[in-house]
């Protein structure tokens, strides 16, 4: 019967239910001390939802601590004050504790590091040098490019003493960049390190090496600005190939007669980009006149030095076959006309070519390129250091100093030869504007002496941080060849010998603080170290700093006796002053992604410019491996003469059939598996019909 009452409601009309009592806020305070005071024994369950939500929950039985699992493997990057590192008792423990400890930074970033090491798949190749690089003061070098599909990308570098090799630059990654800003920059390079596991690189990284754009190089928000708000000690270097084609491009616009010669190249390298036929012409005149011509190459945009000097080298080694080429296209009995701009700029070149004073010129510049082209190459090295570069610069100098003459570099030699034999006439061509006298020799040597000091006054102004007010040239105390010569003799030479360099080490020790706490190095120890250092390298002292330094740093013993001398040192070594290596990365990228492959993803373009840059050379790999498991892999076997409508022979051992097979080749890879029934003269026919499907090649 009460089933079927009616509701309170009904049953009592004008009377409302009773309500709820509401809670205030004192009554929640007495509950929650009530909740606090009651003892309850907590037990972890291993299926709970705690594991379901932190996976990285763990419980120590013995202890009865909680703790998290993931940050206890990577102890390099996490917070080993937390609580959950130490491990936290299982009474007490609250949900908020959880979710705060799932938050931290530090947390976060052990995480990527497991995700890392789960998923390795795509930076396999580059496992090696990771190993290599643990625990390596790092320099890194970056630049920026855009691929076949117009995508933005930017690729990293790493350089690092390895104690077996020495110095090693290795590829590490490339990855799109979103935004072309300091900060996309900074997110695309942190990406590209967090891809191949090196999350904490802010932490080893001490110099950066880049070329000049202004994203980079900013002195307020440029990528390296915001990376020495970060990083106290970074160096950051600009890429002295760079510096050397900016100081070269500086004098040309400054001097109307290097300008002139620069858009001569440049109006060379147009008369032949796009007309085949007037390339055509060129070439069947060199072999009327029995000489080889070469197409001439471009120079406007080129980055480097020795496309300046191959372009200028072109025009100096086939001059006569140019000159005549020009006076044919302007000939009037010429059968086809040229175009107006063909015969226009012609007109141009032949006159500049032979005006002697211009011929002159051309020949002294092409001396001049040929030595600054092969200091551009020095400059490209990879584990080029700052003495190296600074000794190397100060012989182009004087070289470019002793051109200054006539007949002193090998095309001027050329020249003058060959107008003293044939006055007025060089190979052939008749000059115009002929001057011998001695007013116009001496006009001439005037116009010599202020190019070559106005591109070596360029270069100094480029270049002068290498050697004065910078953090690089403080390493020249290191140099034994700096200091004063020894008397043992006298007391004040004594003096004066260990003094010399002392301030330039403190400076170091300054600058570099942050990595000296981290070796508890003082700086009265690397003072101490800095006077026996002197004595060790003494005997050494026409050797240069490479040797010495690599000794040091690479052998335990002498590192063991000037521990902070050999970090100053393994600094030096791996500074990144050239970013070339960056530019060859690029060059790489290019080839491997081209319009026919514009569709490549990172991981795979990676890999495959990993193999290409530091992959071993095809004259020593050994492919017997690979082809062994790309034959046997895949659903079916990848045979040239597989049938599938025969019965596949089934083989336990892969590797004893490819040596049983009748017909492999010395490295034991079959040319064909044909199966027990088939005629190893004869290729497989199509199913139901009598035609091969493929000719027999083999017989």
């Amino acid at each position: 019967m009460s089933n079927l009452m009616p509701p309170a409601a009904d049953r009592f009309p004008g009377k409302q239910p009773p309500r709820k009592k509401r809670m205030t806020e004192k009554d929640r305070e007495e509950r929650r001390k009530l909740y606090e005071e009651e003892k309850r024994e907590r037990v972890f369950d291993p299926e709970g939802t705690w594991l379901l939500r932190w996976p990285w929950v763990a419980f120590d039985e013995e202890k009865s601590l909680v703790y998290c699992k993931v940050c206890r493997e990577y102890k390099d990057a996490a917070d080993r004050s937390s609580s959950f590192f130490i491990g936290k008792e299982l009474e007490g423990l609250r949900t908020n504790a959880l979710i705060s400890h799932d938050e931290s930074t530090k947390h976060k970033l052990c995480m990527k590091k497991q995700s890392f090491k789960e998923n390795t798949s795509a930076i396999k190749p580059i496992k090696q040098v990771l190993q290599q690089m643990e625990m390596q003061l790092e320099h890194f070098m970056i630049d920026d490019s855009t691929d076949s599909a117009n995508i933005e990308n930017e690729l990293v570098y790493v350089r690092y003493l390895d104690m077996g090799t020495g110095v090693v630059t290795s590829f590490i990654g490339i990855e799109d960049t979103k935004h072309a800003t300091a900060e996309g920059i900074l997110e695309t390079v942190d990406a590209i390190f967090t891809r191949v596991g090196v999350l904490d690189w802010r932490n080893k990284v001490v110099a950066l090496g880049t070329d000049g754009a202004a994203v980079n190089l900013g002195s307020k928000e440029g990528v390296a600005a915001k990376l020495c708000r970060d990083i106290s000690h970074l160096v950051t270097v600009h890429c002295i190939a760079h510096r050397l084609e900016l100081g070269i491009l500086n004098a040309i616009q400054q001097h109307p007669r290097l300008t002139q010669l620069n858009d001569a190249l440049v109006h060379l390298y147009e008369q032949y980009k796009q007309s085949p036929k007037a390339l055509r012409e060129l070439k069947m005149l060199g072999e009327v006149l029995e000489e080889k011509v070469l197409k001439p190459t471009n120079l406007s945009g080129a980055r480097w030095l020795p496309f300046h000097y191959r372009a200028l080298l072109i025009a100096c080694q086939s001059y006569r076959v140019f000159v005549a080429h020009f006076e044919e296209i302007i000939s009037p009995d010429r059968p086809r006309k040229s175009s107006p701009t063909q015969i226009g700029r012609a007109k141009n070149l032949l006159k500049f070519m032979k005006d002697f004073e211009c011929l002159l010129f051309i020949f002294f510049m092409c001396d001049i390129l040929h030595c600054l082209s092969q200091l551009s190459l020095t400059f490209q090295t990879d584990d080029l250091t700052v003495g190296e570069a600074l000794e190397k610069y100060e012989e182009t100098g004087l070289q470019i100093t002793d051109l200054v003459g006539d007949g002193t570099g090998i095309w001027q030699s050329k020249v003058m030869a060959a107008l003293i034999t044939t006055p007025g006439i060089y190979d052939g061509v008749e000059l115009n504007n002929v001057n011998a006298t001695p007013s116009a020799t001496e006009t001439r040597m005037r116009v010599k002496e202020y190019n070559c000091s106005s591109i070596l006054r360029h270069l100094d102004d480029r270049l002068k941080d290498l050697s004065q007010d910078s953090i690089l040239a403080q390493f020249k105390a290191l140099d034994s060849s700096t200091w004063p010569n020894l008397d043992h003799h006298d007391f004040s030479s004594k003096k004066s010998f260990i003094e010399s360099g002392k301030q330039n080490v403190i400076t170091l020790h300054k600058d570099y603080i942050s990595i000296f706490r981290w070796t508890n190095v003082s700086v009265e120890s690397l003072l101490s170290e800095f006077v026996g250092y002197k004595t060790y390298a003494l005997s050494r002292k026409k050797i240069g700093l490479r040797t010495p330094f690599s000794d040091i740093v690479r052998t335990p013993n002498t590192k063991s006796k000037f521990p902070g001398l050999a970090t100053l040192m393994e600094l030096y070594l791996i500074m990144p002053i050239s970013t070339a290596c960056c530019e060859r990365g690029f060059s790489c990228m290019k080839r491997i992604k081209n319009d026919w492959r514009a569709s490549l993803k990172t991981p795979s373009l990676t890999q495959l410019m990993y193999l290409s840059l530091e992959g071993p050379h095809p004259d020593v790999f050994d492919a017997r491996a690979a082809v062994h498991r790309w034959w046997g892999s895949g659903l079916r076997k990848r045979r040239p003469r597989f049938n599938p409508n025969q019965q596949e022979v089934v083989v336990e051992d892969l590797t004893a059939e490819l040596h049983e097979i009748e017909g492999s080749d010395e490295t034991g890879v079959p040319l064909a598996i044909p199966s027990d029934n088939q005629d190893n003269s004869k290729c497989n026919t199509l199913p139901n019909s009598d035609t091969p499907c493929c000719s027999n090649s083999l017989e």
